[in-house]
């Protein structure tokens, strides 16, 4: 089947190479343009050539003593004795191997026998991720800490796993309630903030059970997702619903909160003993989780409870945008009003901006904000209604 796919990619990536070659010389392109469609053909060509290729010779030879794996660059000869086992990670088959400096090599499942291959694996080599799992549920039973027999542990053990799914599916529906209708306004956004605050609890109250969640295949639970779904979701909320005026009295608060929940969550969960490359990078993920949830968290308080006096300003719409992209946003550009230096801009409904024309006057309420980030709103004005 993946020889046939091959060979449709190929015939359609050459396709493509014609078509622009044909562009390229028609005289209907600039000459920079002509030689861009040149250089695309030229990679579009070799990717097709690449292809065929691949399909033709890519093949996996298994002998009594090795394993030969070849493709149109390389072959490699793997010798049985040294596999010390192997992973399925997504498309791909690592063997874990020893001696000779080497210690992983990635071979593709796009065989035409790639089920007759996997069978062959598990009947001749262990699966290191079921292994390691099988090691760290035998910690578990062994840890005294979290329990007094190999029953209470188990106990405890179950009742984290049923937490950590409780919350994790709870999460996803908080996060689709706030990013697509989030009405009542304040409690959907008070319970997508609350969740992340919930689940690192839980990390807590199961102290030695919930992991970060850097690995896909292991026998700890995690609540990874209910951290990092809301987060997202309450700043994309923050981002689509106010127009921020000064980000000056945001930035400390970011910061002191972003660690906060950084490092409330790596304790409990063991992330400050990174292993391997891939721990950093999680703990890197980790900090981008914990500043976006943050910087929706705070702007929205900032914004959602501020019930102070605000001040009405009129203000001419200079110039309008669209900003296109994963979501489409509207823009006015707006003139000055007092104690403002430059232009604004305010992001509006599409309706607003269908109906608000250049040079139209426009009301805007400059607000404090509950932490003093100024924001803004805006009405139209009468006659432009």
């Amino acid at each position: 089947m993946w020889r046939v796919a091959s060979y449709v990619f190929c015939a359609l990536f050459t396709g493509l190479a014609i078509w622009l070659l044909y562009r390229a010389t028609s005289g209907a392109t600039t000459l920079t343009a002509s030689v861009g469609f040149c250089v695309l053909a030229a990679a579009l060509v070799f990717l097709s050539w690449y292809i065929v290729r691949d399909a033709q010779y890519r093949q996996l030879i298994i002998t009594e003593e090795e394993i030969t794996s070849a493709s149109p660059f390389r072959t490699v000869h793997i010798p049985l004795s040294t596999i010390n086992g192997f992973r399925i990670v997504e498309n791909y088959i690592i063997l874990e191997l020893s001696g000779n400096g080497r210690k992983r090599i990635k071979l593709s499942v796009y065989y035409e026998r790639q089920h007759q291959l996997k069978e062959w694996l598990y009947n001749h080599f262990q699966d290191l991720d079921d292994v390691e799992v099988a090691h760290e549920f035998m910690q578990i039973l062994s840890d005294e800490s979290l329990g007094f027999n190999q029953g209470s542990r188990i106990d405890r053990f179950v009742a984290a796993r049923n937490a950590a799914k409780w919350i994790n599916g709870v999460a996803w529906g908080i996060a689709l309630w706030v990013i697509f209708f989030p009405k009542p306004y304040l409690p959907a956004i008070l319970a997508c903030i609350s969740i992340p605050v919930i689940a690192i609890g839980l990390c807590y109250f199961y102290a030695g059970l919930m992991k970060g969640g850097d690995r896909t295949i292991t026998a700890y639970p995690t609540v990874a997702v209910a951290i990092a779904v809301p987060s997202m979701a309450i700043m994309l909320r923050a981002l689509f619903d106010f127009n921020i005026l000064f980000f000056e009295n945001l930035w400390i608060p970011l910061l002191v909160l972003s660690i906060i929940i950084f490092v409330a969550y790596n304790i409990p969960t063991g992330g400050f003993s990174p292993r391997s490359a891939t721990d950093y990078i999680f703990l890197f993920v980790v900090a981008i989780i914990a500043f976006a949830y943050s910087f929706g968290t705070l702007l929205c308080a900032n914004c959602a409870v501020d019930n102070a006096q605000s001040q009405a300003f009129e203000a001419k719409v200079i110039s309008k945008h669209i900003s296109k992209g994963r979501t489409t946003s509207y823009y006015l550009t707006v003139e000055p009003w007092q104690g403002i230096e430059e232009p604004e801009q305010i992001k509006v409904g599409r309706k607003e901006y269908d109906r608000i024309r250049e040079a139209d006057r426009i009301t805007v309420y400059q607000h404090p904000g509950w932490l003093k980030i100024p924001w803004i709103t805006y009405a139209l004005n009468s006659k432009e209604e």
